[in-house]
């Protein structure tokens, strides 16, 4: 009989699930809120920097209204030549009413359902859609005189204009950004987008909008703190310059490893600078000695590991983003001794492993 693979398999199953790589975690940082202002109808007017359906970051206006409107207080329809005979009118003239809203002003005149209203401060109602444009032309508490027809008795009431309840509604618009023709990612390790014209003028004034759409773990902006969604409103102290132009300048920096200071406002009014160094940061180093030793500096990671696989010892350091903060945090994965001896520690708390059954957190 030959013999089993399978204690040595389920040795590679152990360490592998004990050196597992790190995951991604996709930070959530809140919508930046840009302007809010109230405009002279009552209506609300934000713009915020928020995540979009694909991840990006993106610009979107969002106008909030809560408006009532006024209101004679009751629901009608037109008569027909059948029903205008019924009530003793003339054909194609009157409004039947079909229901009272309480408490509106119709129901304070005492109208009821079954009435039909003849005329509106003298004007013969034949139409819905003039009871509708009178109502909207009035302010509460305004007096409208309602002749109207209850069985075969004419009567004529004072209607109190009334306010109906307040009907919110949102709308969202997105304004699409502009991207630089001229790549930033080698030396900053971010996607910019610049907010267009009219709006950039409206909300920055001299300044330009720059909005931070997507930022590359591991690279110097990451570790200078800035996140996706993050709002640019200055570079070195002074105004942000076109787009255009910060692509160019990161550009120049880079090549000569300089550094830039950045104020940026995040979520909710948080506003804070970061100064980073910029340089090539694509640039990493390998070293590899089959069966022995393998050495890899990336850009997200640095890892060695000693044996075939790594089962003699292995590491594994990289940069983490488990919670919505600016500050750059790192994990380290560490296992020895085919995967006897694990050690995953994080930003905030550390797991042993030992003999593979045996865990306890720190």
């Amino acid at each position: 009989m030959k013999p089993t693979k399978l204690p040595f398999l389920a040795v590679l199953a152990f360490a592998a699930a004990c050196a597992s790589p790190n995951r991604a975690y996709l930070v959530d940082l809140g919508d930046t809120v840009v302007s809010s202002r109230t405009a002279d109808n009552g209506d609300k007017e934000t713009f915020v920097v928020t995540r979009g359906s694909g991840g990006d970051a993106e610009l979107r206006r969002v106008v909030e209204s809560a408006r009532s409107r006024p209101m004679l207080g009751v629901r009608t329809v037109e008569l027909d030549k059948d029903a205008a005979q019924e009530r003793g009118v003339k054909p194609y003239s009157g409004l039947l009413v079909k229901s009272v809203t309480r408490d509106g002003g119709a129901a304070e005149a005492g109208i009821v359902a079954g009435d039909v209203l003849l005329a509106a401060d003298e004007q013969e109602l034949v139409y819905q859609a003039q009871l509708t444009k009178l109502a909207g032309s009035l302010a509460p508490d305004q007096q409208v005189r309602i002749a109207l027809l209850r069985g075969q008795d004419r009567i004529e009431r004072t209607v109190r204009v009334t306010a109906s309840p307040v009907e919110p509604s949102r709308v969202e618009h997105v304004i699409p950004l502009t991207e630089s023709s001229y790549t930033v990612g080698p030396y900053a390790g971010v996607r910019l987008l610049g907010v267009p014209e009219p709006y950039n003028r409206e909300l920055f004034g001299d300044g330009n909008g720059v909005v931070i759409s997507r930022v590359e773990l591991g690279s110097p902006a990451w570790v200078a703190g800035l996140r996706d969604g993050d709002l640019v409103e200055s570079i070195d102290g002074g105004p942000v310059p076109p787009l255009e132009d910060l692509a160019h300048l990161i550009a120049e920096r880079g090549e000569q490893r300089g550094e830039m200071q950045w104020q940026v406002t995040r979520g909710r009014g948080k506003s804070f600078a970061t100064t980073f160094s910029l340089y090539d940061y694509r640039d990493g180093s390998d070293v590899h000695v089959p069966l022995l030793l393998n050495i890899d500096d990336g850009v997200a990671y640095d890892r060695w590991a000693v044996g075939p696989f790594g089962l003699v010892m292995s590491s594994r350091t990289s940069y983490v983003s488990p919670t919505p903060t600016r500050q750059a945090e790192t994990r380290n994965e560490f296992s020895a001794l085919l995967g006897l001896f694990c050690v995953d520690s994080g930003p905030r708390d550390t797991s042993v492993r030992l003999l593979w059954i045996i865990r306890f957190d720190t």
